[in-house]
């Protein structure tokens, strides 16, 4: 069982395409596993995710970190939806 990853998985690719993730919409997303591996690769990828909206500021001023948190949030979804089976 795996209720609210697609949410948290849709967030991060919306982070990774430069779209907006609000902080209010971040910490509001809440998932199920049932598998205890998938559970807390999703809960670190949650607060990367919570990073990532909390630093649009420094992202804004530096190119090369926005980069990579982008790389970072993509690779992250892409990782959460095979580890979950999900439909990219």
């Amino acid at each position: 069982m795996t209720n609210g990853i697609e949410e948290l998985k849709e967030a991060l690719d919306r982070a990774a395409e430069g779209g907006e993730v609000t902080m209010e919409e971040a910490r509001s997303l809440r998932f199920v596993c049932s598998n205890d591996q998938t559970k807390r690769f999703a809960e670190q990828c949650w607060r990367r995710l919570i990073n990532f909206v909390d630093d649009v500021d420094i992202r804004s001023n530096d190119t090369e970190y926005d980069r990579q948190m982008k790389e970072e949030m993509l690779w992250r979804a892409d990782k959460l939806a095979s580890d979950c089976d999900l439909s990219a």
